[in-house]
C-alpha cells in the first residue's frame, strides 16, 4: 500500500506544479478544473474510458509556446483541440487518458488578403465566424462549409482530413502555409513565411526546399497556431443540380456518368449520393410509434417515410446533387443544357436551380427569403451550403434515434447522440461502390442500424464513402453494439482493400489499419524519436503502434 501511496504521490506532483504554472502564465480564469468542464472533455459520440485532470485555454502562440515547454520538462501530456466539435471521430476526447486538454479556441485571428482571395487564420476560428467575417468586410469571397457543425474550426477540420462542398472540396488542397510550436517549444513557419519580408509569404505553397506541411495532418507532430487558405471567389450565377434514382442498376451507369462530367471539368466541385435512409434521417426522427419500437428500419418502410416527406425530387433509393458555378449568364445556360442532356437518360428524376450574385448576397443576410423553383427545406440547404451560407448543416441526422425532440440548439456529446463515422475512400466507380455499400447494409443491419450511407465523389479519380452508425447513447447496450458492429464492417472491408481515410481515434489508429507493406511503420516511429520524443504530445493521435 505504501508503494501505491508514493507512486500516485510522485504522479501528482508535476500535474499539480504544471496547473499553478499555466495559472501563472494564462491567468487563474484560463486553467479549469471544474467538474462540469471535464466531464464534457471526456465525453463523445461514442463510448470513451479517458479521463481529462483540467483544461488550459493559451490566448496566444507565445502562451502555446511557452506551455509546451513546461509540459516538456515535467512530462505532462497535453492533447490540443480547436473547438473540440469533431463528432463520430472523437470530439475532444484525448486518445489516452490524463491529458492536459489544451483548448485553442482564444486563437480567433482573422486577416483576410481580397486581392489574392486567402484568409490567414487562427485554430480557434469557426465557419460561423468566418461566414460573418467575410459577409461584412469581404463580399466577394466565400468559404467551403461542411455539413457539420457552425461552430466548428476550420483548421481543425483541415488538419484531420475534412472536407467542404462546392469549389473548393479538400481543405487541406488549399493550404498556403501555416505556423505550428513543436513538442520541444521549437516555432516552425512553412513556405516563404519563414523568411524576412518575403514577398510571397502567405502567397506561395511552396517555398525552397522540403514541404514540412504534410508533417501536421492527421499527426502529432505539433500544434498548429495558424493557417493561411485560399478562398473561393463569390460566383455570378450558381446552378444546384437535384436528381434520384430508384434502383440500385442505376448506381454504376450513374456515377460513371458524374465522373466524365467531373473528368472533363464540367462540374468543378463534388458530387454527392445519399441513400434513402440519410435523407431520412435529415428531415425526420425514427418512426417509433409506426414500427412498435422495433429495430432497424427496413428498406421498403424507409421509402414509404421518405415518400411521405413530399421532397421533390429526392425520394428515391439514391438522391444526387452538386453546383455548377458560372462566370456569366451565358456560361450558366450553355453549360446547364448540357448538363441535363448528359445525365437525363441516367436518372428517374432531374431537376436544377439557379440563383445570381444579388440573390447569394441577399440570402446571406436574409436566408429564409424564398428561392423559386425550391419548395423544400433540404433542398434549399443544399443549395445555401454551395453559396458558402452558413446553417446547421446535417446535425440533426444525430438525433434520429433519439425519442426526444431534436433541440433548438443542437449538440451531440451534450445530448447522448450515438454517431460514429466510417470514412471510407474508394476508387470512383459504381462496381467498388455497390460493392461497399452491400457490406456495409449487411453488417449494419445485422447489428440493428440502418446504413446511413453517402457517395462524395472528390476529385476524377477517387470518392469518399461515409457511412454513419447513428443510435442513441442513452440506450443501454448500444455504445458496445454500435463499436462491434464498426469494426466488424471495418475489418470486412480492409480484407477487400477498402480502407478509411480518417480515424475515429479514441477507439481506433493507423495501427488498426494494419501492417504496412514498406518501411513507413519505421519511419513514423523515427519522426515520432526525434520530434516528439518524450510522447508529451496528443499521444497514441494517428501515430500509435508505431
Amino acid at each position: 500500500m505504501k508503494q501505491v501511496l508514493h507512486y500516485y504521490k510522485t504522479k501528482m506532483e508535476p500535474a499539480s506544479q504544471y496547473r499553478q504554472s499555466c495559472e501563472a502564465i494564462l491567468g487563474s480564469q484560463y486553467v479549469n478544473t471544474s467538474e462540469s468542464v471535464t466531464k464534457a472533455a471526456q465525453t463523445a459520440t461514442f463510448d470513451t474510458l479517458q479521463q481529462v485532470p483540467f483544461v488550459i485555454q493559451p490566448g496566444s502562440p507565445e502562451q502555446v509556446q511557452e506551455c509546451v515547454k513546461l509540459a516538456q520538462k515535467l512530462g505532462i501530456s497535453l492533447y490540443p483541440i480547436s473547438q473540440g466539435l469533431n463528432w463520430g471521430y472523437g470530439s475532444k476526447v484525448p486518445c489516452e487518458t490524463h491529458n492536459v486538454l489544451m483548448d485553442l479556441s482564444r486563437l480567433n485571428h482573422i486577416n483576410v488578403d481580397e486581392r489574392n482571395a486567402t484568409v490567414t487564420l487562427g485554430p480557434g476560428v469557426t465557419q460561423q465566424q468566418l461566414f460573418d467575417y467575410l459577409r461584412s468586410n469581404h463580399p466577394s469571397l466565400m468559404v467551403s462549409l461542411t455539413g457539420s457543425s457552425p461552430h466548428a474550426s476550420i483548421i481543425g477540420n483541415a488538419l484531420d482530413a475534412g472536407y467542404g462542398n462546392g469549389q473548393h472540396v479538400i481543405r487541406w488542397d488549399r493550404v498556403i502555409s501555416l505556423e505550428a510550436i513543436l513538442p520541444s517549444g521549437e516555432w516552425v513557419k512553412t513556405g516563404f513565411d519563414r523568411f524576412p519580408k518575403a514577398s510571397t509569404a502567405r502567397i506561395s505553397q511552396y517555398g525552397p526546399g522540403p514541404d514540412l506541411k504534410g508533417l501536421f495532418r492527421q499527426s502529432n507532430l505539433g500544434i498548429v497556431t495558424e493557417m493561411t487558405l485560399e478562398l473561393p471567389v463569390l460566383p455570378e450565377y450558381l446552378q444546384v443540380f437535384y436528381f434520384s434514382i430508384d434502383d440500385e442498376s442505376r448506381l454504376t451507369p450513374l456515377i460513371e456518368v458524374l465522373q466524365n462530367l467531373k473528368r472533363s471539368g464540367v462540374i468543378q466541385g463534388n458530387w454527392s449520393l445519399f441513400n434513402g435512409y440519410r435523407i431520412l434521417a435529415e428531415t425526420s426522427q425514427y418512426p417509433w410509434l409506426e414500427t412498435e419500437g422495433i429495430t432497424p428500419l427496413d428498406r421498403q418502410f424507409m421509402l414509404k417515410s421518405l415518400q411521405k416527406q413530399n421532397i421533390p425530387v429526392w425520394s428515391g433509393l439514391y438522391n444526387g446533387v452538386f453546383a455548377i458555378y458560372s462566370p456569366s449568364l451565358l456560361h450558366a445556360r450553355s453549360t446547364q443544357l448540357y448538363i441535363m442532356a448528359a445525365i437525363n437518360d441516367s436518372v428517374d428524376r432531374l431537376e436544377s436551380v439557379t440563383v445570381d450574385q444579388t440573390q447569394i448576397k441577399r440570402l446571406r443576410w436574409n436566408p429564409h427569403i424564398e428561392i423559386p423553383g425550391i419548395t423544400h427545406n433540404i433542398l434549399k440547404g443544399r443549395l445555401l451550403t454551395f453559396a458558402g451560407i452558413q446553417g446547421q448543416g446535417s446535425i440533426r441526422v444525430g438525433y434520429w434515434r433519439k425519442q426526444s425532440c431534436i433541440p433548438d440548439t443542437m449538440h451531440l456529446d451534450r445530448d447522448g447522440c450515438g454517431f460514429i463515422w466510417m470514412a471510407l475512400t474508394a476508387p470512383s466507380s459504381g462496381e467498388d461502390a455497390l460493392t461497399i455499400v452491400r457490406v456495409l447494409e449487411q453488417f449494419f443491419l445485422h447489428y440493428g442500424f440502418e446504413p446511413m450511407i453517402v457517395l462524395d465523389g472528390i476529385n476524377p479519380r477517387e470518392m469518399y464513402v461515409m457511412a454513419a452508425l447513428v443510435y442513441d447513447r442513452e440506450t443501454p447496450g448500444q455504445d458496445q453494439q454500435a463499436l462491434q458492429c464498426f469494426e466488424r464492417a471495418a475489418q470486412e472491408l480492409r480484407a477487400m482493400g477498402y480502407y478509411q481515410y480518417r480515424l475515429p481515434m479514441p477507439i481506433s489508429s493507423l495501427a488498426a489499419l494494419g501492417e504496412p507493406v514498406d518501411d513507413s511503420a519505421s519511419v513514423f516511429a523515427k519522426l515520432q524519436s526525434s520530434l516528439n520524443p518524450n510522447h508529451i504530445l496528443a499521444p497514441g493521435r494517428y501515430m500509435a503502434g508505431f
